[in-house]
């Protein structure tokens, strides 16, 4: 499947992007800065311009629940799916958690009962992950191994 991946900043961002390219995903990134998660007008602009001119995609995703993806993908009738990683998420409070066009998965159980009560069909919980491939490659000293 083809997605766009719209940046922002957060740690996850890389892993979670190793393991979508893993699973067979193309990704083509968006990385315009988001000035106001909520409504950014420029961003809005942006990536509706960056929508029509990206052909067949499947979806969009980010870490953390961003509205004003939300919104600009419910105008464009396109999914978008996101992960929040962060407790909390201030975001997922927003009306566009509603939309038809998105789909919010959260690792955090008492976030996911919370907000799964007000959108059922549109908010999931699924368990933090984390890329392996790259903690596999981290080794610890003994000294490190002694202190922690």
């Amino acid at each position: 499947m083809k997605l766009i991946f719209c940046k922002w900043g957060s740690i996850c961002e890389d892993g979670m992007s190793n393991g979508l390219r893993e699973l067979g995903h193309e990704i083509v990134w968006f990385t315009e800065k988001c000035t106001h998660k909520d409504l950014d007008v420029n961003y809005i602009k942006a990536l509706s311009a960056f929508l029509t001119k990206e052909k067949e995609v499947d979806f969009v995703f980010s870490v953390n629940f961003i509205p004003v993806i939300a919104k600009v993908c419910t105008i464009h009738k396109i999914m978008y799916l996101s992960y929040t990683v962060d407790s909390p998420c201030m975001t997922l409070y927003s009306k566009s958690l509603s939309s038809p066009y998105v789909k919010a998965f959260v690792f955090d159980y008492a976030l996911y009962t919370q907000f799964s009560a007000y959108a059922p069909d549109n908010v999931f919980y699924l368990s933090l992950g984390a890329d392996m491939p790259f903690y596999e490659t981290v080794h610890s000293t003994e000294a490190e191994k002694k202190k922690f």
